[in-house]
């Protein structure tokens, strides 16, 4: 693949869906702003419920969910790795194989997604961060200088429900790795990047709608079952987990691809 000169930020999310409630806003200002922004999706979320004798149909539908979701967002059609959903730490080699041309094509100046907790403990989402991490670490140095790779963060207390309900299912507790010792999420002035996302709060709404399989009575405001994704909707925060330190005043994405490209 050929290596694009113009610097792109990059979104690596393990399923359809991990987009929407992570950064949609903060890629959406990006887009908005002129920024070339992409989408890789590690899985095509086939086992997005309980029911194993619908997954390829579920495949499907959420191949198409994300398709809305991106063009909701501002974004163009989305890229696969088409890793197997609830298996992506068996295949970590093959992802890193098919992600790393992946960003040498896209050059991105900054990457983002999950952190290493994987929002709620999921094993595929801490997989894909660890396969973001190696990927990173083999493109070649005049890709890498200057890439910022950066890991959505959340507020303490969203994702409890989520990890309850997972961690209540058989088929789907065994998606779950062991909870942190100090819990999931993180405080505000831990993280390095507060984005202001509230302008944009009906459009994050519509991509997450656009996710109707995952929603619980269709209601994108009820994505966790409860009102806790409010606060979602108005900042989206994010942690460095690599490259050059964040300079001050920087608060969103476009302005930390333009810093890590030397501008």
């Amino acid at each position: 693949m050929r290596e694009s000169a113009e610097r792109s930020v990059v979104a690596v999310v393990p399923h359809p869906d991990d987009e929407s409630y992570s950064a949609a806003g903060s890629l959406a200002a990006a887009a908005d702003s002129g920024v070339r922004v992409c989408l890789v999706c590690a899985t095509r979320g086939e086992r997005g419920n309980v029911d194993a004798d619908r997954s390829s149909e579920l495949a499907r539908a959420r191949t198409a969910e994300l398709a809305k979701s991106c063009q909701t967002i501002g974004l163009g059609t989305p890229l696969w790795l088409d890793l197997p959903d609830g298996a992506v730490d068996e295949h970590v080699a093959d992802g890193i194989s098919r992600l790393v041309p992946l960003l040498a094509s896209l050059a991105p100046g900054v990457i983002v997604t999950l952190g290493e907790d994987g929002a709620y403990g999921h094993r595929d989402h801490i997989a894909v961060t660890g396969i973001v991490r190696e990927s990173v670490a083999r493109l070649r140095p005049r890709i890498r200088d200057g890439l910022r790779v950066l890991h959505s963060a959340f507020p303490r207390g969203v994702f409890d429900g989520v990890y309850d309900f997972h961690a209540s299912v058989p088929t789907l507790r065994t998606l779950l790795a062991p909870p942190p010792t100090e819990g999931f999420g993180t405080d505000r002035a831990a993280v390095d990047l507060v984005i202001d996302v509230s302008r944009l709060r009906r459009r994050k709404l519509a991509a997450i709608a656009a996710h109707e399989s995952q929603l619980m009575g269709r209601s994108p405001e009820r994505l966790f079952g409860d009102d806790r994704i409010e606060p979602l909707l108005a900042e989206e925060w994010f942690t460095l987990a690599s490259g050059p330190p964040l300079p001050a005043g920087c608060r969103d994405l476009a302005g930390a691809l333009a810093l890590s490209a030397g501008d």
